[in-house]
């Protein structure tokens, strides 16, 4: 049976913790053996212990190996990986500006971007699910001089999964009547979910989606938190599951994804950027079918916009160069 090496980081977190399990039960790899490499910080490392007892006590016939790293042994956690779930980041807290958030991040992902680039396969696929995850996944490409910037991602499934249900609920509709509803710049308050696109009919002229729907989807993970005591766990979990899904298996049906922009739809080229993307056999390519409305145009360029800031700052910090 071919095997594959799967590196987590945050692994001791609620994201891992629900997303491992998924993992090992075949909805990323199919039936391949999976070697998994689980990565937190020193002090989580007795939790992680713990999720691996648990791991082993499932059974999984899919599981080869599974072992545990501090944060300082990436030479170890990411040799020879076959595909990383990059979980673990910094999260904002009180009193702490944006900027602050992006310096703590930075740190973090330009060291696991050199990592990557010397010790993993320089066929590696990652997916960035930590925020602030465009800009987390953009640091971590650009220090992976090894690795093509083609295979990094950032996660903005769990946005389009968001939208999709508010207009299935909204409408009385199955889900599988709505269809897409893409997801265009940055996972943020500031993204823009493509209602005008969805395969379902939409009236343009409800005030819904403006002013409900749109701040629903940019706002959901603030009212998680709110209604939770918690951030989002097992959906995230479950959307970087669909997302990694999408990515080995080379989907050519287009789902939202986050990637370094060549310009398509007006975005910051250069930047990793949310839309529409599929593989068309040759490579990663962007859906570039659909139309915006000007209204739609200015919710994207204002998430263009705040992505633009945010790569002014990370440069201004050192952690990017021309």
């Amino acid at each position: 049976m071919d095997s594959v090496r799967v590196a987590v980081t945050g692994a001791a977190g609620q994201i891992a913790y629900q997303l491992i399990f998924s993992l090992l039960k075949g909805e990323v790899f199919g039936d391949r053996a999976i070697h998994l490499h689980l990565i937190d910080i020193e002090p989580a490392l007795a939790n992680v212990k713990g999720v691996m007892m648990e791991i082993e006590d499932c059974a999984f016939e899919r599981l080869t190996s599974v072992q545990g790293f501090a944060s300082d042994q990436l030479d170890q956690g990411f040799k020879d990986i076959d595909f990383a779930f990059l979980i673990g980041a910094s999260p904002r807290k009180a009193g702490m500006e944006r900027s602050d958030l992006l310096e703590k991040n930075g740190e973090i992902f330009k060291e696991q971007g050199e990592a990557l680039s010397q010790y993993a396969k320089s066929s590696v696929e990652v997916l960035v699910v930590g925020n602030p995850c465009n800009t987390n996944c953009l640091i971590a490409s650009h220090h992976a001089k090894n690795i093509p910037s083609e295979q990094f991602f950032a996660m903005t499934m769990l946005d389009e999964n968001r939208a999709r249900m508010q207009i299935a609920i909204k409408e009385g509709v199955a889900l599988a009547d709505v269809g897409q509803c893409f997801i265009y710049g940055n996972h943020s308050a500031t993204q823009y979910p493509d209602y005008e696109n969805t395969k379902h009919s939409v009236d343009m002229q409800d005030a819904w989606w403006q002013d409900d729907f749109v701040p629903i989807i940019q706002t959901r993970g603030a009212a998680v938190i709110k209604a939770r005591g918690a951030s989002s766990a097992a959906s995230a979990a479950h959307a970087a599951i669909k997302t990694a899904h999408f990515i080995v298996s080379k989907s050519k049906a287009s789902f939202s994804v986050a990637r370094v922009s060549s310009g398509e739809y007006g975005s910051p080229e250069g930047l990793v950027v949310s839309m529409p993307t599929y593989f068309d056999g040759n490579g990663w390519q962007t859906d570039t079918k659909y139309q915006h409305s000007e209204i739609a145009k200015r919710y994207i360029e204002a998430s263009y916009q705040e992505l633009q800031s945010e790569y002014e700052q990370v440069k201004v910090l050192g952690f990017i160069d021309d």
